[in-house]
């Protein structure tokens, strides 16, 4: 069989343009790619800390405060929030933040070790109670483990992070408990934290061009440092520690 010289210049080109066809369509998949890549945001969680000073004379006072200073005034007893940062190339745009933690099982914890102070903790209606012999607090849980945020901005744009409310119910009974038990001189101080009940955040956004995104954080908490005054009678003690907060990706 033989080939004449048109016939195999026009195979030729079809072959050419064929794979000039894929060249062409590969060069589009990439330029794609880098078309996304601009808009996608990427989401950081930063740590945080708090403190908690507690006055434990025949009763239970205490206060948080995000300085180390919170039992010297009223001006630094604000509650902890987590940071986020964008250092994605994109806008992160209708994000919606869902904690989880089990609060029925952090109360019946502290409950187990609310010996003598005369605390009583119980949640009605959705309105979690934390209530001692001088006063209370009264912490409404509908809604209290959602967010929502309209935008967040790459730190290209602005350094500045956006801040997320952690919620109250996690922050008081975390505290109720670590002042427990110091008090009760329960252990290692450092291996008190281990079995409180956990705490996870899931944060849904979109890019400016609507693709979905979804991150998860374990939030996990450790001392920095725990101190104890009032001498060694059980009934007249102070105690003071801070709580380091830290965002894992999962």
């Amino acid at each position: 069989m033989q080939i004449n010289l048109s016939e195999l210049i026009s195979a030729i080109s079809s072959v050419a343009a064929f794979v000039t066809a894929i060249i062409v369509f590969f060069t589009l998949l990439e330029m794609i790619r880098q078309r996304q890549s601009s808009y996608k945001p990427d989401l950081v969680c930063k740590s945080t800390q708090f403190y908690v000073s507690a006055d434990v004379t025949g009763t239970l006072q205490y206060t948080i405060s995000t300085e180390d200073n919170g039992d010297k005034g009223d001006r630094n007893r604000r509650y902890p929030q987590g940071r986020i940062f964008n250092i994605g190339l994109g806008s992160a745009k209708s994000l919606n933040l869902t904690w989880r933690f089990d609060h029925e099982r952090a109360i019946e914890d502290v409950k187990r070790l609310n010996l003598e102070l005369g605390l009583s903790l119980f949640v009605k209606d959705n309105i979690l109670t934390i209530k001692g012999k001088s006063g209370g607090n009264y912490i409404n849980l509908a809604n209290a483990y959602l967010q929502n945020i309209d935008y967040i901005l790459p730190v290209s744009i602005t350094n500045k992070p956006v801040s997320i409310d952690i919620p109250f119910s996690y922050v008081h009974l975390l505290s109720i408990y670590s002042i427990f038990q110091i008090y009760n001189d329960s252990g290692n101080p450092l291996n008190f934290l281990s079995s409180f009940p956990h705490i996870w955040l899931t944060i849904k956004f979109k890019d400016v061009g609507g693709r979905i995104y979804k991150k998860k954080y374990g939030v996990n908490a450790r001392y920095q440092y725990i101190g104890r005054g009032g001498g060694d009678d059980r009934i007249s003690k102070n105690i003071k520690f801070g709580i380091f907060i830290e965002f894992e990706e999962l």
